[in-house]
């Protein structure tokens, strides 16, 4: 399993960061590695809901489904994929940072399915890394601009 966790300080006071980061649709916004986000239902966002990312995978667009599967607001929200091939978690964190603003925690994990997974998955880690790298970039950035 590939995995990493950051934590970002930031001005925004913790609800107007976890009404940002709850609606994962803005991951196109934020995420150069998402070429398109949008939720897939209506009405407030809760365990269930659900979102569709375009992920840009080896030069191609493919279709992830991310569900909310955790959703405590406005403290935590857990979104994850999964299919026959793979799993997708990420989980986030916010809270109240002394005198004033948020500490948002970000933790992202994936995994490959099967046999082939346990040897994919070691080889794969780096990439991710890199990945979230650039991720974590746009994310600051959006964070800071709320």
């Amino acid at each position: 399993m590939a995995s990493r966790t950051i934590t970002l300080s930031i001005d925004a006071a913790p609800e107007v960061a976890f009404a940002f980061l709850e609606d994962f649709s803005h991951a196109e916004d934020w995420d150069p590695g998402v070429a398109s986000s949008q939720r897939l239902d209506e009405g407030p966002i809760t365990v269930g809901s659900r979102f569709g990312l375009d992920l840009l995978v080896a030069g191609r667009t493919q279709r992830w489904t991310y569900v909310v599967e955790r959703h405590d607001a406005p403290t935590h929200v857990t979104f994850a994929t999964r299919t026959s091939r793979a799993t997708g978690v990420d989980a986030v964190q916010v809270a109240a940072r002394p005198g004033g603003g948020s500490e948002v925690t970000w933790s992202a994990a994936f995994t490959f399915a099967g046999l082939l997974g346990k040897a994919i998955d070691p080889l794969f880690a780096p990439v991710f890394h890199r990945i979230v790298g650039k991720a974590v970039g746009g994310l600051e950035a959006a964070l800071r601009a709320l």
